[in-house]
């Protein structure tokens, strides 16, 4: 496994992105983590701008994650990136909830062919899972129908664990069975046994097995852990929150 650097998705900081853009990111390297995902923030900060933030703090810039829709901006993001040092563009997308070989064939199509663009600029575009794409397609995983469908020297892998586990797979299994083909680890976990309720938690106080999905990322090349909690608990702080994430990769998963 290559040594990743570990970083940490906005999204936890909700509207404070917007609002308080330095403090989110005086907080997030107070926590100890090494880069920050964003959204594409190019409307909000120019890229110059937000590469000197992050420079005085320390901080990486792991990219922006996009949705499908986002795709027709490809060549903003990849200009965004160029200036901020970012190397990733991580895609979701609303469209794949309907799990027809049509549906993912053009999805397929839109991304190998912004693969290619950010490919020629020296960035890498990733596919980011919800849980939706585990559901089947003629007696197959969507998620990998769509891996099938995409160049993997185009489209690589962000595999978000918490939602893969609430599909209906093993985390760690799919991590490894897709290890060569992953970029970005999105390491989200869970307080529930259940699935289907959402129930977002700091890294190692849930219920995903995070020591067994890093066995499983052996063979992978994979440079980014990102942690990854969609919103923090009631009567915590994000930054709280991002704190004890970052203390158990430090400590536990030895990132």
């Amino acid at each position: 496994m290559a040594k990743c650097t570990v970083g940490v998705q906005l999204i936890i900081f909700g509207n404070r992105v917007q609002e308080d853009l330095a403090g989110v990111l005086d907080e997030v390297a107070a926590a100890g983590f090494q880069a920050v995902e964003t959204g594409f923030l190019a409307s909000q900060i120019g890229g110059a701008e937000f590469k000197k933030m992050l420079d005085a703090r320390g901080l990486k810039h792991v990219g922006a994650h996009t949705g499908g829709q986002q795709l027709d901006e490809i060549d903003q993001i990849i200009s965004w990136l160029g200036e901020t040092g970012g190397t990733d563009v991580p895609v979701s997308d609303l469209a794949t909830r309907e799990l027809s070989p049509e549906v993912y064939k053009k999805m397929a199509a839109r991304l190998n062919a912004a693969g290619e663009k950010c490919r020629a600029a020296g960035i890498t575009l990733s596919y980011h899972n919800h849980n939706w794409e585990f559901g089947l397609i003629d007696g197959q995983i969507g998620l990998e129908v769509l891996y099938q469908m995409t160049d993997p020297n185009l489209v690589k892998a962000c595999i978000d664990t918490y939602w893969v586990r609430d599909g209906g797979s093993d985390p760690a299994a799919f991590v490894k069975k897709h290890a060569a083909r992953l970029r970005i680890l999105h390491a989200k976990d869970s307080f529930l046994e259940e699935r289907g309720k959402r129930s977002f938690a700091p890294v190692g106080q849930g219920v995903l097995d995070f020591p067994g999905i890093v066995k499983a990322m052996e063979k992978s090349a994979a440079p980014w852990v990102v942690v990854e909690e969609d919103g923090p608990r009631e009567g915590k702080t994000a930054a709280q929150e991002c704190a004890t994430s970052r203390k158990y990769v430090k400590d536990v998963l030895k990132m």
